[in-house]
């Protein structure tokens, strides 16, 4: 069975590069668009989930992030 998902439009991501390079040099996305699992309902768990995903995706922490669900 496969687990149905919400989509998340993730914009102005910072981020911990440490400030040694530019997110050009690094080519870091400052846009991500991220699968979130149905059962993942409450503010503070949909945005460890996204943060958790970012980093899984770019190797990086995060500072901030802006979030939407796309319809």
């Amino acid at each position: 069975m496969k687990t149905k998902t919400k989509r998340y439009n993730v914009t102005r991501i910072v981020y911990d590069t440490d400030n040694s390079n530019s997110l050009n040099e690094l080519d870091l996305p400052p846009n991500i668009s991220i699968n979130v699992p149905d059962d993942i309902q409450d503010a503070d768990s949909l945005q460890d989930y996204i943060a958790d995903r970012i980093s899984d995706i770019t190797g990086f922490c995060i500072f901030s992030f802006n979030y939407k669900q796309l319809t």
